[in-house]
């Protein structure tokens, strides 16, 4: 939230952790050269967007206890309405276990599904009331622990309708080995993907997968989600690192698109 990423400009300049730069993911160049991936802070986010009047603006983040940070959130969307930019969507993980109806913001709506039996971890998606919306149950699995997810369909106007996810994948299961927690996890991927292909719209999953694609040489889940992916058109349009500590950096939050 805010200006946290204050040195964005020079971000965007770093080398080395650019997914382009993999071998791996020349396969899907011609999908992915036209799009332009940059880092922003709130001050440029403000002023690329208030400009793209046409545009649709879709955020994500890993919240990290919603109920901890709504006010926060909250100051955070004032600021951009007075800078002249409403988001139509923000995808949120990791919202834990809050009620619903203390985390609303005026002119948008909230969906949430959270865990019932432990602590952390849960999605969701705020939507402008603007919109129409339809929850897509067979498509939103969760499997607690392991793959969380909501899927929406947002009809942006009477012509353009899209399906919205929001996931989460903690990095560890609490009762399961490694491969189990993996396994289970690329099986309700799998079964995610094959039902959101029968609703044959554009969909754009926003997710904290805690795999890092920048280990796509040293750690065999990098390859086995965008292949997983790729099996049904979905291709990752976040070719940077997402998340920058001292010196390591890692892309583990994804946004894949059917429709790059």
């Amino acid at each position: 939230m805010g200006d946290s990423l204050d040195e964005s400009l020079d971000y965007n300049k770093t080398v080395g952790v650019n997914l382009k730069e993999l071998t791996y993911f020349d396969a899907f160049k011609d999908l992915t050269d036209h799009l332009n991936c940059t880092y922003h802070n709130e001050t440029s986010l403000i002023s690329n967007f208030k400009t793209r009047k046409s545009s649709i603006l879709i955020l994500s983040a890993n919240i990290c206890s919603l109920g901890d940070k709504h006010l926060e959130l909250t100051n955070t969307f004032d600021r951009y309405a007075l800078g002249g930019i409403v988001p139509d969507i923000l995808a949120v993980q990791e919202v834990w276990n809050h009620p619903s109806d203390s985390l609303g913001i005026k002119n948008f709506n909230l969906f949430t599904k959270q865990r019932s039996t432990r602590r952390g971890g849960g999605v969701g998606v705020y939507v402008r009331d603007t919109y129409n919306v339809k929850i897509l149950e067979n498509a939103s699995i969760f499997e607690e622990s392991i793959f969380e997810s909501l899927a929406l369909e947002v009809e942006f106007s009477t012509d353009l309708k899209y399906i919205i996810v929001s996931c989460y994948r903690p990095p560890t299961s609490p009762t399961n080995t490694p491969e189990i927690h993996n396994d289970i996890y690329f099986r309700s991927l799998k079964k995610q993907l094959e039902e959101l292909e029968k609703y044959k719209l554009p969909c754009i999953i926003l997710t904290d997968s805690n795999i890092d694609l920048l280990k796509v040489g040293t750690d065999p889940n990098p390859i086995r989600l965008a292949n997983g992916m790729a099996e049904y058109s979905y291709v990752n349009i976040i070719n940077k690192a997402t998340r920058y500590a001292n010196n390591s950096h890692t892309c583990i939050d994804q946004i894949w698109c059917n429709h790059p």
